[in-house]
Parts: C-alpha cells; structure tokens; sequence
C-alpha cells in the first residue's frame, strides 16, 4: 500500500516555538485574566505596552529572572507584550498613532 505524502510545504512552522515557553506564555495570560479582566489588554495604550515591555527586558538585563507579582520569567511578560502591542498593530493601527503621539 503506498502512504500518501502530506503537502507541508509553505504551511505554519508550529514547531519553532517550543510548547513550554508557550506555556509560560499562556500562565501570564492567565495571571492578567485574574487580575484585570480576560480582554482588557486589548484597551490598554500601546505605549503603557511598549514601556511595560522594555521595563521587563532591563530587569532581565540585570539578572532578575522573575516578575516580583507574578513570580514568572520578566522575559515571558516582555514576549507577551511584545504579542499585546502586535495585536494592537495589526487590529487597530489607527489608535497605535494616536496613543504613540501622547506623552511619549
């Protein structure tokens, strides 16, 4: 019996990303949904994103690994804004230039 082949030429690469950072990823959001409300981030000014991001990214310059609140990896909280201010772009480009234009 012959095996057909499938066709995985030009499809996703699920494979790159590996399923525990995903995880951790997954457990922000989950701590955020606690805190705040499930889709809140989706409201909260790009910049408040960019900065929150780039204050994780120095912590973990500094050889602090875990978010003080949330006792997760500051890299993670830095990727999972980095996916906030992503969405933001490709969803609501228009107040990504308003919100950057304010107090930055």
């Amino acid at each position: 019996m012959i095996e057909p082949e499938k066709d995985n030429q030009n499809k996703s690469r699920v494979d790159l990303i590996d399923a525990e950072t995903l995880l951790e990823i997954w457990e922000v959001l989950r701590i955020w949904a606690e805190k705040y409300t499930e889709w809140s981030w989706k409201w909260v000014p790009v910049k408040d994103y960019i900065w929150a991001c780039l204050r994780h990214i120095y912590k973990y310059q500094t050889w602090e690994e875990l978010d003080n609140e949330s006792w997760q990896p500051h890299i993670i909280h830095a990727i999972t804004n980095l996916i906030f201010i992503n969405h933001n772009r490709k969803h609501n480009h228009e107040n990504i230039e308003e919100n950057n234009k304010k107090d930055i």
